[in-house]
């Protein structure tokens, strides 16, 4: 890994540019990694309809044929939820890691953006 920072032209960490003068910072933070991917990325949502899929299958398979070929076919989805849950987790924890909230005592700011970062002052 190499010690560049995406972030280095900006003089104060989250912010654009200095603090005017008389303006000082309240509190500075990130969303939490799991919080974001429960609320924003619906991680438990889109793992559990994946996994009553798999259930569903099994469930289906099994009345026409044994166990081990019920396995086989609700396996692969059972994966896929795995997988989903795994990519969702880690676009929450680079989302996560991009933003940084900003509360002065004249503004709020809000630096988002994994991707493309974006700057707003309200």
């Amino acid at each position: 890994m190499s010690d560049h920072d995406d972030f280095a032209f900006e003089p104060v960490p989250g912010l654009p540019g200095h603090l005017p003068k008389g303006e000082q910072m309240l509190w500075q933070g990130r969303p939490d990694t799991w919080a974001l991917a429960r609320e924003a990325f619906l991680l438990r949502w889109a793992v559990g309809y994946l996994l009553l899929i798999a259930a569903i299958r099994f469930i289906v398979a099994l009345a026409d044929a044994p166990v081990a070929y019920a396995l086989a076919v609700s396996i692969p989805y059972a994966i896929l939820g795995v997988v989903t849950g795994g990519i969702l987790l880690l676009m929450a924890w680079a989302q996560a890691r991009a933003t940084v909230y900003t509360i002065t005592t004249e503004r709020v700011t809000m630096r988002i953006g994994a991707a493309l970062s974006v700057t707003f002052n309200l």
